[in-house]
């Protein structure tokens, strides 16, 4: 973003009377858990909103059945405004739909039907077929028309939910105004090895080159409505939960290294020459559904298929049953940075966990390097050294992420490094540290923090607000010290914070 603000003058205006802020997302920073952990102000750990699975099983998912939202309803920092008598106007939040009573306004749209839910009690909104104008889902196909119509789609669905919202906004006063868009995201998964000229694919001469930047002039042009609507000293947060960059290339096998270390075992017999015919099959499968952007066919293909899905996500030459530990399918087929290792506590007594995990890590550390020594991890640790709450076990044991560049492999019978077939799929991919947080106070307070993570932002429209952090929270507002004094001058907001299924 900082290199679009040139062409982004509302942006570039806001930061002059406002600050930014370093943000750092969850772990890992999909979507879904991140977005809870802003709305709670929880660790994934506690609101239980986590799923180490691939995206194209996300697709196929998302598509077919809702994500189950029972974890914010009641208590997000919304909701907690609400009950403290604040009235509220939330659009569109990620994981809203259903929607729930709010004290004012909330609207959510499914992300199976594009179906849109207003929850506004003796108010008149906008004609919900209008809104329920669908947002493109899946890949946008191949074929130029078919680009084409994608971009034009998402760039009109971003345009009408800002109409929308702006109708909201000057229709009543609110003591809290929350939007959220998902268009700019989707554009950065697709158009990215356009705009990148890093990432590997990228065409000097493509006719999307600059699809990602005018999508954040579009947005910079929507921030300026939305600013021109309100006074000076009206507390504005503009935020994303995760950053975006290329999707890694090159590959650490995680399953390759377990099993020549004696972890993993495979299942085929020892006599046997080619042990892993059904694996250079599917990596040629899935080089052809890279290299000819094959991704909406193949997302048709696991919806009406769902077993294709699972065959393609885990390996599928290993012996189960034998096998004490492997890296999760969170990955899949396409590479992320971020991932992890299960270690089968059936597979080992209870008494070797401990050790098995130890020996694992120092097998990563050592041997996850470049032939010039360099340590290609961020970090490894075992899952309660990252989070701690009642949904820790929906962690794998260790929990790793690579450096920017590099993804993990769950390759078996390759080499320990190779690259990956799939960049040009989802060429996007979404990075921990570098979210956007912008906030100007029209010179009000200033943060007191510049470290903050995603469970910070719930307190810190609570204080805002007036409504001091509740107590049960994990993050803590950006303008209290780090001492981290939980102390609380609202028990009765943090009582409320119990109630609901976290």
């Amino acid at each position: 973003m900082q290199r679009l603000l040139g062409s982004m003058p509302d942006l570039a205006g806001f930061l002059e009377r406002g600050t930014k802020i370093d943000l750092v997302s969850t772990f890992p920073p999909d979507s879904d858990t991140a977005w809870a952990s802003v709305f709670t102000g929880l660790n994934p750990a506690k609101h239980g909103v986590v799923r180490f699975v691939d995206p194209l099983e996300k697709v196929q998912k998302i598509q077919t059945k809702l994500v189950d939202n029972s974890p914010l309803r009641g208590n997000t920092f919304w909701d907690l405004a609400g009950d403290a008598g604040k009235r509220v106007c939330v659009l569109f939040p990620h994981m809203g739909y259903p929607v729930w009573s709010v004290n004012g306004v909330m609207t959510a749209r499914s992300p199976v039907t594009g179906d849109v839910q207003v929850y506004a009690p003796g108010l008149a909104v906008a004609d919900l077929d209008i809104l329920a104008g669908q947002t493109p889902r899946g890949f946008p196909g191949r074929r130029a028309y078919q680009v084409r119509g994608f971009i034009d789609q998402l760039r009109q669905a971003t345009v009408r939910d800002a109409e929308m919202g702006l109708e909201l906004l000057r229709e009543q006063e609110w003591d809290l105004f929350f939007a959220y868009w998902s268009t700019l995201d989707a554009v950065q998964h697709y158009f990215w090895d356009h705009h990148d000229e890093d990432a590997p694919g990228f065409q000097r001469n493509s006719p999307y080159r600059d699809v990602i930047r005018a999508f954040y002039r579009l947005f910079d042009e929507v921030i300026g409505w939305f600013l021109d609507e309100v006074s000076d000293d009206t507390a504005v947060i503009i935020m994303s939960d995760h950053g975006h960059g290329m999707r890694p290339q090159r590959l650490f096998n995680v399953n390759e290294l377990l099993r020549r270390q004696g972890f993993l075992v495979p299942a085929y017999s020892a006599g046997r020459r080619d042990g892993y015919p059904r694996e250079r099959l599917k990596r040629k499968v899935i080089e052809l559904v890279s290299r000819y952007r094959l991704g909406r066919f193949a997302g048709r293909a696991m919806r009406m298929f769902p077993g294709v899905t699972q065959s393609f996500t885990k390996p599928s030459s290993v012996d189960w049953g034998e096998t004490t530990a492997y890296a999760t399918d969170m990955s899949g087929i396409k590479a992320y940075s971020y991932g992890g290792i299960v270690v089968r506590k059936d597979g080992v007594r209870t008494t070797e966990y401990e050790s098995v995990r130890d020996r694992i890590i120092d097998l990563v550390q050592e041997r996850c390097v470049t032939e010039d020594g360099e340590s290609l991890l961020k970090f490894i640790a075992r899952r309660e050294e990252l989070y701690e709450g009642p949904h820790l076990c929906a962690y794998p044991d260790i929990v790793l992420e690579l450096k920017y560049g590099w993804g993990i492999g769950q390759s078996i019978g390759n080499a320990l490094f190779g690259r990956s077939p799939v960049t040009s799929l989802m060429p996007g991919s979404h990075r921990r540290e570098t979210p956007i947080l912008l906030i100007r106070t029209g010179g009000r307070r200033s943060p007191n923090r510049r470290d903050v993570h995603m469970m910070d932002i719930a307190p810190t429209v609570l204080d805002l607000l007036g409504l001091c952090r509740v107590e049960d929270l994990d993050g803590m507002s950006i303008y209290q010290s780090d001492s981290r004094d939980r102390s609380s001058c609202d028990e009765d907001l943090g009582r409320r914070m119990g109630r609901g299924s976290i």
